[in-house]
């Protein structure tokens, strides 16, 4: 398996702390699952769309956020 290409559960159980930090720091109350959901799709996609030249993936990752709520 290269760098980039994870499989999708390997993707969920790296970054899940990851979602629910950035959840709890915009104070978003998820009973139903549904933002978490959210969030883990647009990881994915700033996985997809990441370019490992301009920096490592966690950077990029945790900066996502500010892309998806203007």
């Amino acid at each position: 398996m290269n760098d980039k290409k994870w499989e999708l559960e390997d993707f969920i159980e790296q970054n899940r702390r990851r979602v629910y930090y950035q959840m709890a720091r915009l104070q978003i109350d998820d009973k139903e699952g549904d933002y978490f959901q959210e969030g883990l799709v647009a990881m994915w996609r700033a996985y997809e769309n990441y370019n490992p030249d301009k920096g490592p993936l966690t950077t990029y990752v945790n900066d996502i956020h500010e892309f998806s709520n203007p």
